[in-house]
C-alpha cells in the first residue's frame, strides 16, 4: 500500500472514531475505473475493511482519458447519499453533486437545505441542527 493510501486510511480511521457520520469528498487521484491497477485494489480493500463505500462511479476528469478521480467516501452504507457527475466542467474536473436526506431540514420541510425561498444559496446555516459540527 502506498504512503498516500496509508495516510488516507489513518485519516478515515480517525474520522470514524468520532461516532458521527463520515463523508470525505475530494480529488483522491486514484482512478477507480482502472480496476486492474494495484492501487485501486488496495483502495477498495481498505474501504471494505473500514466498512466504507465510495459513491462516484462515473468519470470526473475527462482529458486526456476519462478517469474517476473525485471521490465521495462514506460510512453511511445503508443510507448513502446519491451522487451525480454533472456534464459541464467548470475546471479540469466535472462537478459532483451529492444529495443526502436530512433528518432536520434547514428552513422547513418544503425547502432544500441551505437554499433561500428565492432559490439562491443561503448565507449561513445552523450545522448544530443536523448534527454536523
Amino acid at each position: 500500500m502506498t504512503s498516500g493510501l496509508q495516510h488516507l486510511e489513518g485519516q478515515l480511521r480517525a474520522a470514524l472514531c468520532t461516532t458521527k457520520p463520515v463523508y470525505l469528498l475530494g480529488d483522491i487521484n486514484i482512478n477507480i475505473l482502472d480496476t486492474d491497477s494495484s492501487p485501486v485494489h488496495h483502495y477498495h480493500t481498505m474501504l471494505h475493511e473500514l466498512n466504507m463505500t465510495q459513491l462516484v462511479k462515473r468519470p470526473t476528469h475527462l482529458h486526456p482519458t476519462p478517469a474517476a478521480l473525485d471521490h465521495v467516501i462514506t460510512d453511511q452504507c445503508s443510507s448513502a447519499p446519491e451522487t451525480e457527475v454533472l456534464p459541464d466542467a467548470i475546471s479540469d474536473h466535472q462537478p459532483v453533486v451529492v444529495s443526502a436526506a436530512s433528518a432536520c431540514p434547514l428552513g422547513g420541510a418544503s425547502r432544500a437545505a441551505g437554499v433561500a425561498p428565492t432559490g439562491t444559496p443561503s448565507v449561513s446555516a445552523s450545522w448544530s441542527l443536523t448534527g454536523v459540527v
